[in-house]
């Protein structure tokens, strides 16, 4: 698994708690000698120990199996830490209080319920002590001792973090929390989904009117996980992974598409382009994942011989071989590391083979109308909701839900509509040594040169769309509106000799 399919995953077991990025936010980082994701707490009310829970378990680090010592090179670190706004906030009381003893040291003040600080007496310096109620500097359940006034404040903050009371479900300690029947905590937003789910499962009493159509809710608690933690997930999801899979045409998670629903053209929900152009994203993938392997693999033997720490000795016989061991060992780690991020690019278009409909798919047209009905059918369902919302005097959904997926259909509304007319006409378009014309096989416009051009005039393709292609020996674009606008700007720009 790569350093980004890590931060995803890490990623979708905190959206699955509730918190959005403006609440943790997970940022993936490569460096010379390794990757690490960097989780960054910007909420207060996130525990730090349940982020760490979630976050620590994808670390990956290799060890020498006789000392045990740290491997160089291809390791992932995982780092969890507060935002520096926010752990500044959240210690800005506690600051306000040992304000009050900073001119009499020795003098204990109450830092925090059951904590005391003072400021050390005996020692020079800004010296600081904060304990459990009670107890003395050595206390047994841990202390503090760091120079700075703020810098105490901010790591008592961080050890208060835990002790408030939270949610068993979403681990939110916003205030909010009351006692379930069976003993357990839960918070206000977690109690109303679950009495939404008990009123959505509860059975229809019989009446002689026929009961309202069931409203299925924005989210839903979902059991799930190794120790049965809850999951609030959207509709039409059942299982917590579901959250990072592609969504087939037809408006199902892959995972679950069988091929027989409108859109889908093959099991799996792939149309055969879209499967086709996933075989070789994996090809590719693991390809430049084997050079990446054996580059890295290659780097450390450089230098498996010279003991970990060993300086270079000047003047020593050694001293040459052991230059060239280390520059050699840095090119191949650098050359590994951009290896491997090819290889995460293209693990990252494998995954996305089946969320994007390209204008080359004989499928395409079908694909998007299954789209668009599913989209029209989920907005429908949004609608819905918010009129039960709003009857039953609750919140109602987000406006940028409605209003972000209006603008999806109408964009895929639009796609259809250039699709399904004819493909725009193009002539010929000659000059000294060069050629532009439509190649209507391929559903590309293409600019041929009779030689090698010069960079200037290369830049000044790419900069209007233009890609070369080896296969077709010549400067390409895609087939539509746009690309014979930029086509017939460039041809005379070309004939006026301008490039």
């Amino acid at each position: 698994m790569s350093t980004k399919e890590r931060a995803a995953a890490i990623r979708a077991e905190l959206k699955a708690h509730g918190w959005k990025p403006r609440d943790v936010s997970v940022r993936a980082d490569h460096f010379s000698m390794g990757s690490a994701v960097r989780v960054t707490i910007k909420n207060p009310a996130v525990p730090p120990s349940l982020v760490k829970s979630i976050a620590e378990p994808h670390e990956r680090i290799a060890r020498c199996s006789r000392t045990g010592e740290i491997l160089s090179g291809g390791n992932t670190y995982i780092t969890v830490g507060y935002d520096h706004d926010t752990l500044k906030a959240m210690a800005a009381p506690v600051v306000e209080r040992l304000r009050t003893v900073a001119d009499t040291p020795g003098v204990r003040v109450k830092a925090a319920d059951g904590w005391e600080a003072w400021k050390a007496k005996d020692e020079p310096g800004e010296y600081w002590y904060a304990v459990p109620k009670g107890e003395s500097y050595f206390a047994p359940d841990g202390h503090i001792y760091c120079w700075g006034m703020e810098f105490c404040a901010e790591q008592l903050a961080k050890k208060l973090a835990d002790d408030v009371e939270r949610c068993d479900s979403c681990g939110r300690g916003d205030g909010h929390v009351s006692m379930l029947g069976s003993g357990g905590k839960t918070c206000q937003r977690c109690a109303a989904e679950v009495l939404a789910d008990e009123e959505e499962d509860r059975p229809a009493q019989e009446s002689a009117e026929p009961a309202p159509a069931p409203v299925r809710p924005a989210l839903r608690l979902i059991q799930g996980g190794a120790g049965g933690e809850q999951h609030a997930l959207p509709f039409g999801l059942e299982r917590p992974e579901q959250l990072s899979e592609p969504f087939c045409a037809c408006g199902h998670v892959v995972s679950q598409c069988d091929g027989s629903r409108a859109g889908c053209t093959k099991p799996g929900g792939l149309t055969p382009y879209q499967q086709a152009r996933k075989e070789r994203a994996e090809r590719r993938a693991a390809r430049l994942q084997r050079a990446a392997d054996s580059k890295l693999s290659s780097a450390r033997a450089e230098i498996e011989h010279i003991p970990p720490g060993q300086p270079i000795l000047v003047g020593h016989h050694s001293e040459r071989h052991h230059r060239v061991a280390l520059d050699r060992h840095d090119r191949k780690m650098r050359a590994g590391i951009e290896l491997a991020r090819a290889a995460d690019r293209a693990q990252g278009a494998v995954a996305r083979a089946g969320e994007a409909v390209s204008g080359d798919d004989p499928d395409a047209v079908p694909a998007l109308r299954a789209k668009l009905a599913e989209m029209e059918r989920k907005r429908e369902e949004l609608k819905a909701y918010n009129r039960a919302a709003r009857n039953r005097g609750e919140e109602t959904l987000p406006s940028y839900m409605l209003s972000n997926l209006g603008a999806n259909i109408r964009r895929v509304k639009g796609r259809i509509a250039e699709l399904d007319a004819e493909p725009p006409a193009f002539e010929a378009i000659e000059g000294d040594g060069w050629r532009v014309e439509a190649r209507p096989d391929i559903n590309r416009i293409a600019i041929v040169f009779d030689e090698r051009q010069p960079r200037e005039r290369t830049r000044e393709l790419k900069r209007h769309g233009f890609k070369w292609s080896r296969r077709e020996q010549a400067w390409i674009r895609m087939l539509n509106r746009a690309g014979i606008s930029s086509a017939q700007y460039v041809a005379g720009r070309l004939l006026d000799g301008a490039i």
